[in-house]
């Protein structure tokens, strides 16, 4: 009996060695792997993928979490509209294979657009980014009355960034789009006045994805302005 217990001891100190022993596999921290540097015209940019471990992933463990984000520089002198794309072998924890974004970007800044999460496993098969210049000025705009349509669009402070909000941040942004037939959401949209904040820019294009419209007539270029004001007790 005392041999019996005596062997159990030993086996639970050496199990207690053993988990007491570093971990000796590497483990994730973070990789860039390039994109590379495009020029449009006056439209210069340049990006690459980042991918860091982090503790937000919706499924994976904290160990095995990984954030994937496309990091973009205006490379020019003017103000940018850019479109990220992010495609993935498979099903990232929020379900897709393929992540877009829209983005404004002044003049020498750099932003960095979350894309996907995932395990470290999970590497992007492909990845890029398009830009084009906001323009400077544009053409009075006029639509016949057969194709005024209709359209509905979320209140601008719910997209309305907290940091430009802290900043008081505030103006007005117009975007054109078009509809494609039978579809009741907005296509190619494009920033063509700024608000002169970047982040502001850039939140109308998030309101875009969520404005739907009735009766409005393919191929014809519509303009919607977004008004961010800042609410003050009366």
């Amino acid at each position: 009996m005392l041999r019996r217990l005596a062997t159990v001891f030993l086996a639970l100190v050496a199990n207690q060695a053993g988990a007491a022993e570093p971990d000796t596999e590497p483990r994730f921290t973070q990789e860039t792997i390039p994109g590379g540097m495009r020029e449009f015209g006056e439209v210069k940019w340049s990006y690459h993928l980042h991918r860091a471990a982090t503790l937000v992933c919706p499924k994976s463990p904290a160990g095995d979490c990984v954030r994937n984000a496309l990091d973009v520089r205006n490379e020019s002198t003017i103000p940018i509209q850019c479109h990220a794309v992010l495609e993935q072998p498979r099903k990232d924890d929020n379900g897709r294979k393929h992540a877009e974004n829209d983005v404004v970007i002044f003049a020498g800044n750099r932003v960095k657009l979350s894309m996907s999460y995932g395990p470290v496993a999970l590497v992007p098969s492909m990845f890029n980014v398009s830009c084009e210049a906001i323009p400077a000025t544009i053409e009075p705009y006029s639509m016949t009355p057969e194709c005024f349509g209709l359209a509905y669009a979320p209140p601008p402070e719910d997209f309305y960034p907290d940091g430009a909000k802290r900043r008081g941040e505030e103006g007005d942004v117009v975007f054109e789009y078009s509809v494609k037939k039978r579809s009741e959401l907005l296509h190619d949209v494009r920033v063509v006045v700024s608000s002169g904040f970047q982040d502001l820019d850039t939140a109308a294009l998030a309101l875009s994805k969520s404005v739907s419209v009735r009766k409005q007539c393919p191929g014809k270029r519509y303009r919607m302005k977004v008004r961010f004001v800042i609410a003050r007790p009366v």
